[in-house]
């Protein structure tokens, strides 16, 4: 479970409208965290990988989320998926990846074989169901920049992402590129953490985080 702070979230958002996307939800536990502190709120978490499909297609049902098993990335249609099985000899499912890992920061994790996984841009996704965040929490295991790279007219007013993780695999970028980004693509940034960022809007007026 990441540690965004909900209270920050709830000062700064209305509680009554707030639509919440949650990209890599892995096991959905960021997204029911959501709903117990914001009961109204609009939730769509997405997640590709096999290993948590019946667990989240449940979870989902039981708390009034939208579950959409498939990848947020650069493409829409499929994408090779490289599941995480083990991290230092222990079950490990947590860290997969559209990405191969680097196998010189690997942390010591063995990925099984590629498969592929349904995938969708964000744009497309928020066109085809007439909905925009306003808050985005996304960990995707490197695959961040690429998500947001396709975000076209759909931005979220804040987005809190994971920025630790493009070494870890070949993914040709770096946590500073995708800070360029998203200034590029008029986000201030509001949070500078060990693992994670928080990104707003320039022009939408934030308390300090």
């Amino acid at each position: 479970m990441s540690d965004l702070n909900l209270n920050w979230v709830k000062q700064n958002f209305d509680e009554n409208n707030f639509v919440f996307f949650d990209v890599g939800c892995m096991n959905m536990d960021d997204s029911i965290k959501v709903r117990q502190e914001i009961p109204r709120a609009k939730i769509y978490a997405f997640e590709c990988s096999n290993e948590w499909y019946e667990n989240n297609s449940k979870r989902a049902f039981d708390n009034g989320i939208h579950y959409f098993h498939a990848a947020v990335c650069h493409v829409d249609g499929t994408i090779p998926f490289n599941p995480s099985l083990t991290q230092n000899g222990h079950h490990h499912p947590d860290s997969g990846s559209i990405f191969t890992v680097n196998p010189q920061d690997n942390h010591g994790k063995i990925y099984g074989e590629p498969y592929d996984a349904k995938a969708i841009r964000l744009e497309t996704f928020c066109k085809r169901f007439n909905v925009i965040p306003d808050f985005v929490h996304i960990d995707v295991e490197g695959a961040e920049l690429k998500v947001f790279q396709n975000v076209g007219d759909c931005k979220p007013k804040c987005v809190w992402a994971e920025v630790v993780t493009f070494e870890h695999y070949l993914t040709g970028t770096n946590r500073g590129e995708f800070d360029q980004l998203m200034k590029d693509i008029g986000y201030n940034k509001i949070f500078d953490g060990a693992r994670d960022s928080l990104y707003c809007l320039s022009d939408y007026k934030v308390t300090n985080y």
